[in-house]
């Protein structure tokens, strides 16, 4: 399923170097679109990065940098149209050298992969929020070439090192909008807008065939919304199990694991969900799982749809918890995951709300919620010690459903916090203003309590030792639980 992109609002979820307890707010939005072409053409400028043409780009082959530099916007090429207020993007001609085998194979085509940007740079907007909109106008560029709208946010100071980027394809007829969203510009960044064209240096007698793109001004587009849930009879389901030593910390392994053997149940009389403690790992012959008639592990088992065509758009996973009774030392939550790809598959974003017997709840993600993320997952997960199956009624299971109606007029505490884990900096984001954030150890003293009182805040953990700490986050007058990990 392709989905148009009208509204990619990004609020990145990378944020670096705060101070204790320091809170972050959005102070402006700014817009900014295609503009500014004839009263002052030098507010443009190109830059090409090259790569190696070391196989196929389109299907995930790792580009290798080769080298770049800054370069005429004419000769990038993009031909800004002032008149009309209008840019054209066409691949590189420039680099093509048939004699220099840098540049040439040798048998009349290019021999780098050229990413050719034409953008705007400025350094005044810090703590702002920058939208970035316009309009495809029309596309006859060859699908070898990728044609792309962006944000980067720079840090000289760092090597240039990029913080945040966010991306949309540019489809003819179609509107794009791109934001840094949550993301708190720092000052002294550098925050470039504009547009980008990937594939071989190209030769210029290919011009006419080869194509190229219009893009234009246009106001930013109101979002849309995926509204996704899960039900019994909802297919493909997925099982994933994580396990971690008793410390809660150390990482001892995972793979996929049937759903059934999690354990969850898939009622389809009703429809409904029953999430379990899992039994299926207990194995009293094996020390790994059980040692003197106790688990030891901790084991996270997910139950999940993956749908990567959600990457990049904005989607709500609502859903109503009909009963709990899973016992202490067990935590039921519904999740929205990002993942990056292959071959570190790191989580990128894991938004979560517990499940409370007799409430809906609705997890909502913008685009920008993540960057670079690959992969989409929405489901459930219930963590707690391996079980023994001889006390399963004991340990109580978690019924979910359909939410019931008006779930998406509740106010839900759902909220991110990342990274996780981290080593100095912890933070938080949420669509409520978050009222209090206390940080336990394990053996349940307050190590940090504060009361935000806005949307987002990052709390100093750098003196924390190295551990596991509960973290409890109250907005809207009601407190969830989440894990963090000191590293």
């Amino acid at each position: 399923m392709k989905k148009s992109l009208l509204s990619n609002f990004f609020k990145g979820a990378a944020v670096f170097g705060f101070t204790l307890f320091s809170l972050n707010s959005i102070n402006a939005q700014v817009n900014v679109t295609v503009g500014n072409l004839g009263a002052d053409p030098a507010v443009w400028i190109g830059y090409a990065s090259f790569f190696e043409n070391n196989g196929n780009f389109e299907n995930g082959q790792e580009l290798i940098y080769a080298g770049g530099s800054p370069w005429g916007v004419a000769e990038i090429k993009s031909e800004l149209d002032a008149a009309n207020n209008q840019i054209k993007l066409y691949p590189n001609y420039n680099a093509y050298n048939a004699t220099d085998s840098f540049w040439s194979d040798g048998n009349g085509n290019g021999n780098k992969i050229f990413e050719g940007s034409t953008f705007t740079e400025r350094t005044d907007l810090a703590g702002q929020q920058l939208v970035f909109s316009g309009k495809t106008l029309s596309s006859t560029l060859l699908p070898e070439f990728k044609d792309t709208a962006f944000i980067k946010i720079l840090d000289p100071a760092n090597n240039y090192a990029t913080e945040f980027v966010v991306t949309a394809a540019l489809t003819a007829g179609e509107n794009f909008t791109l934001s840094t969203g949550n993301f708190v510009i720092q000052p002294g960044r550098i925050v470039q807008y504009g547009f980008s064209v990937l594939g071989k240096n190209a030769n210029p007698t290919q011009m006419t065939a080869n194509g190229f793109t219009v893009v234009t001004a246009d106001e930013p587009a109101m979002p849309e919304s995926n509204n996704v849930t899960i039900s019994a009879s909802t297919t493909p389901l997925n099982g994933y199990a994580n396990f971690f030593q008793l410390d809660g910390t150390t990482y001892a392994g995972g793979s996929p694991w049937a759903v059934a053997d999690l354990k969850t149940v898939l009622n389809q009389g009703d429809g409904t969900i029953d999430l379990h403690p899992n039994f299926n790992a207990w194995n009293e012959g094996d020390t790994f799982w059980v040692q003197n008639g106790a688990g030891q592990k901790i084991f996270e088992g997910n139950t999940y749809v993956e749908d990567n065509t959600l990457i990049n758009q904005d989607v709500t996973f609502s859903g109503h918890c009909i009963s709990n009774s899973l016992a202490a030392g067990y935590t039921g939550i519904a999740f929205i995951k990002v993942l990056s790809g292959a071959p570190n598959y790191a989580l990128v974003l894991n938004m979560h709300v517990p499940l409370v017997a007799g409430e809906n709840f609705s997890i909502h993600v913008a685009p920008g919620d993540y960057a670079n993320g690959a992969i989409f997952q929405y489901g459930y997960s219930v963590t707690g010690v391996n079980a023994n199956p001889t006390q399963e009624t004991a340990l109580g299971y978690a019924r979910v459903g359909a939410a019931t109606a008006g779930v998406t007029d509740v106010e839900k505490n759902t909220f991110t916090m990342y990274p996780n884990p981290a080593s100095n900096v912890l933070n938080f984001a949420s669509e409520n203003a978050i009222e209090g954030i206390q940080v336990y150890n394990v053996m349940g003293q307050k190590v940090i309590d504060t009361k935000p009182a806005q949307n987002n805040a990052s709390v100093d953990v750098s003196g924390l030792t190295s551990g596991v700490y509960i973290v409890n986050t109250t907005i809207n007058g009601k407190q969830s639980s989440a894990r963090f990990i000191k590293q």
